[in-house]
């Protein structure tokens, strides 16, 4: 009742009279960074007020008296300060909090700074070794994105290479294609479940599982040496000092599959014949499922659950350990039309040919889960072991219905006529990572300290039952479609990696000024194996040489229609084993002199074994073999400390890009316009990297970059037209290395808030120049020519803008996300000026959380607000298709080729979260 009387008598007083207007800062003690989320509150009265974005706090008290404020911020010791009000008037009060430290049986367990929050994100930049930018757990958790993937187009210079659901897939980093640029996990890297690259698809990770998400963008000696664009790094949820219980539950819709409805199908064949029986058994239709080709409509309602629970286990406090999952149910749907090209070229002006229109539905429903362990037991202050377990998956099952016009230069009588077919495809793709990583962290004396990592990981993909049917139906609607043709299609690959790290630390204090000298290394065996299993069907054919009807629909497809199916083609070079050896050494010098300067340098030595087997006959160019060499890559880091919120940096670093296993496989793939051919010949790309840049941090959230960059590329790889280097079949597409390309570019960064509002937003000029040899069409037949270009996936311009409302004291945080990606080539043409350009792309995203009773809030997330089509041209006078036989649709730019168009329509999940911690 005294406390309830007091809390009347202010707001009727304060009703009337003009209240004492009390203002500060909340900061902490060693480091005077403010500390956003304190409270500080009138004891004995309900009055209270949040440290705001802006570092300050403010209250009102409207009768004289004796107060005693208090603030108290978690993980710190709380402050009590005594006020004393006479009459109207301003106060200014300021709180410096200490971190609390415990000393439990030998054990320091300290709160320190929570490492997920906005506050410790800058901090980390601010203080790293090298160029590095890093997104919190409070931020990802506000942000409309619910996959990493999405995460990294917020950050500068990052743009992401999409899937056919629209969702981002691949990051390119500093305009560097996905290919240089590597994946970490708390530190360690992990392998890739895709069965052709090296580079790890992002959108397998769930974003809630982060306690924070950094891109490296410059590398140190102590750093593996095959980035050149960046790293990225996975920081997730760790051990906490008290006990925390956090859990979630949302649901959505994708706009196009709820008007709609999704098509997708329940049952597949997980196995080939030859896998369930010997390899060399000859199949026949009547050994496989049908089930995959009976669709049905489904509800897109969209589910996404996630979880996390962690203490400190023991009365000592020696043992954390923290449990987190997440999983996801999303569907989505894509409409899209795509203009196929011919392999061909047209004289004299080297006029791209197409040969088929095709109108497209992708229906995905995809399921990711994901989920960690991480513990740690403090033995005492100098030694520390930690484990750490995650499991990701992503299965994304796709019904992919197409109709087919068939072109002909020459011969068409106008758009829509004539045959057209269509082909139903269904696809399950099951993507997986295992990782189980021990670490050990050991201060031997005051001076020396060791750790090491004992890790093991697995990624898989899998791909059961790849199957397509087509129909062919005639140029009149009364026409009875016909079977046309069948596959199937299984792919199982996986890549299992050991590693071992060992790193020594030596520290010396030389006056005012330190010395730290480290050294170590790594070993790792990579083991990868590919199997590849393909059979093709035909129609029965009457006596007229006709093919079966199609009468009732996918119901009506069985075996009695089909005749082939084979061994699967077991005996072909898509199917290989490979191996990798990387054996690593470093040695580098930290100095920190006068206070101001923090070098890095030193050098950085891989050696590199690779080695392939397939199954082809001994007679078969390239059936096996082997590549070894060794890389020195030095590098040299430097910051100086303008101020103590102010830093200059500089660094060079060399780093290199390995081909992957199976670009130096000599597969064969047909595909969709061109033949496809590894190369053995292949070499790995080495680079020069220079980085300059200037960070301004203040004591809020504010700061400002500016930096640039260039990269200068030796034999870099890309998809290139050229004379297979195996085979006598010709010119194919495939890895290829050219002689050089180079890389520069410009980052702005800056994040400004004033009160509840703020903008965050980055900007990025990159250029980039290649040159290779492509052909042209022209009056004197095909000829050679070198064309200048970017390089893949590369664009000028990127730039994302924030708009941002945050009430702490409410718990309300508003956010309007925006990303503009500049037009870039998605695909490189073998014909000179005909390489496929994405328009400039500009999504529209929005966010909202607020918070209420105390535990619990309230979110949306909704994703391409605008419902942005994707849109890809060639850069070519388009006259030619524009009316007449040739017509295309969609055509309205007459100096450019419209060649693919898709919408993914807009993304929307609400829910609510429960946040527990003591």
């Amino acid at each position: 009742m005294p406390r309830l009387y007091t809390t009347l008598t202010f707001l009727i007083i304060s009703h009337f009279t003009n209240a004492t207007q009390i203002r500060g800062t909340v900061v902490d003690e060693k480091t005077k960074e403010p500390l956003v989320g304190a409270t500080v509150v009138v004891k004995g009265t309900s009055l209270g007020a949040s440290v705001s974005l802006s570092g300050t706090f403010k209250l009102s008290i409207s009768s004289p008296g004796t107060y005693i404020l208090l603030c108290s911020f978690v993980s710190y010791e709380p402050v009590e300060k005594s006020i004393v009000i006479s009459a109207q008037e301003k106060i200014n009060i300021d709180f410096e909090l200490r971190e609390n430290t415990r000393l439990l049986n030998e054990v320091v367990v300290k709160g320190g700074m929570d490492k997920t929050t906005d506050e410790f994100a800058l901090h980390s930049e601010k203080n790293s070794e090298s160029i590095v930018n890093v997104m919190s757990a409070k931020t990802i958790q506000l942000m409309p994105d619910i996959t990493v993937a999405n995460l990294l187009q917020r950050f500068s210079g990052v743009s992401v290479e999409r899937n056919s659901s629209g969702d981002a897939q691949y990051a390119i980093i500093r305009g560097m294609p996905q290919r240089y640029n590597y994946t970490l996990v708390n530190g360690i890297k992990i392998p890739s479940p895709d069965d052709k690259n090296r580079y790890v698809p992002m959108d397998l990770f769930p974003a809630d599982l982060l306690d924070r998400l950094e891109v490296i963008k410059a590398l140190t000696p102590s750093m593996e040496g095959d980035a050149t664009g960046g790293a990225m790094n996975l920081v997730m949820k760790d051990a906490p000092a008290t006990f925390i219980a956090n859990a979630s539950a949302a649901t959505g819709t994708n706009a196009i599959a709820l008007q709609h409805g999704l098509s997708t199908f329940s049952g597949w064949q997980e196995k080939a014949p030859a896998q369930t029986r010997a390899p060399e058994y000859l199949a026949t239709p009547s050994d496989f499922s049908y089930k995959n080709f009976q669709y049905q409509n489904v509800a897109p309602v969209n589910q996404v659950y996630n979880f996390s629970i962690g203490d400190r286990l023991t009365k000592d406090k020696k043992l954390g350990a923290i449990v987190a999952a997440s999983y996801q149910d999303l569907y989505r749907e894509t409409n899209s039309t795509f203009i196929k090209p011919d392999n061909q070229t047209q004289a004299p002006n080297n006029l791209p040919v197409f040969d088929d229109i095709l109108v497209r539905q992708f229906s995905n429903h995809q399921k990711r889960l994901g989920t960690h362990l991480k513990a740690d037991y403090r033995f005492n202050d100098k030694n520390q072991l930690k484990l750490y377990g995650m499991f990701v998956e992503l299965e994304d099952i796709q019904h992919r219905h197409t109709i087919d016009t068939i072109l002909g230069i020459g011969g068409r009588v106008g758009f829509g006529t004539g045959d057209t077919h269509i082909l139903d495809r269904s696809k399950v793709q099951k993507q997986k990572i295992a990782n189980v990583t021990l670490q050990g962290d050991h201060r031997l004396s005051q001076a020396f300290r060791v750790n090491w990592s004992a890790v093991y990981s697995k990624a898989s993909n899998n791909v059961p039952d790849w199957s397509e049917y087509e129909i062919q139906q005639g140029s009149s609607k009364t026409d009875v479609p016909h079977f046309y043709g069948f596959t199937r299609r299984w792919l199982t690959s996986y890549d299992q990696d050991y590693t071992g790290y060992l790193n020594l630390y030596y520290s010396k204090n030389i006056g005012s000024d330190n010395l730290e000298i480290s050294a170590g290394g790594l070993y790792r065996t990579k083991s990868r194996d590919t199997k590849y299993y393909s059979y093709q069907f035909t129609p029965y054919q009457d006596s007229n040489g006709g093919y079966p009807p199609f009468y009732n629909g996918v119901d009506a497809i069985g075996p009695q229609y089909w005749s082939g199916g084979g061994d699967g083609s077991v005996v072909n070079p898509n199917t290989y084993t490979a191996h990798e050896q990387i054996a690593a050494a470093y040695i580098q010098g930290k100095l920190l002199l006068a206070q101001k300067w923090e070098i890095i340098g030193g050098v950085r030595a891989e050696h590199t074994y690779q080695d392939w087997l397939t199954p082809m006959p001994d007679t078969f160019p390239g059936k096996d073999g082997t590549k070894a060499y060794l890389d020195i890559l030095p590098s040299i880091n430097a910051k100086y400390k303008v101020t103590s919120n102010d830093n200059l940096r500089a660094d060079y670093f060399k780093s290199i890009n390995r081909p992957s296993l199976f670009e130096i496989v000599p597969y064969n793939i047909q595909g969709d316009t061109y033949s496809e051919a590894g190369n053995p010949y292949l070499k790995h790309a080495i680079i020069d990297n220079i980085d300059l840049r200037y960070e301004k941090f203040t004591k809020t959230l504010d700061q400002i970059s500016l930096g640039v960059f260039y990269k200068h590329i030796v034999n870099p790889i890309e998809q290139l037209w050229h004379k297979d280097s195996v085979a006598s079949s010709g010119n194919v597409i495939g890895p290829y290395n050219s002689n050089s390309a180079q890389n520069f570019g410009i980052e702005l960064a800056l994040t400004r808030y004033w009160g509840r509002f703020g903008i965050s937003g980055n900007y990025t000029y990159t250029n980039s120049k290649i040159t290779t040899t492509k052909q042209y069409a022209g009056a004197n037949g095909i000829n050679n020519v070198n064309q200048t270009r970017p390089l893949q996936g590369q664009a000028p311009h990127i730039a994302n803008l924030s708009l941002l409302y945050k009430d702490v004291g409410h718990g309300l945080n508003l956010q309007l996300a925006m990303a503009y990606t500049g037009t870039r080539i998605t695909y490189v043409s073998p014909y000179q000026n005909l390489d496929y350009w994405q328009q400039p792309y500009f999504i529209m995203d929005f966010s909202l959380e607020k918070s209420f009773l105390t535990y619990f809030s309230f979110y949306l997330k909704a994703q391409n607000l605008l419902n942005t089509p994707y849109l890809v041209y060639i850069h070519h006078e388009s006259s030619e298709y524009r009316s007449g036989v040739n017509e295309l649709p969609l055509q309205t730019d007459k100096n450019r080729i419209l060649v693919q168009r898709e919408y993914y329509g807009q993304n929307f999940i609400a829910g609510f979260r429960f946040k527990f911690s003591k």
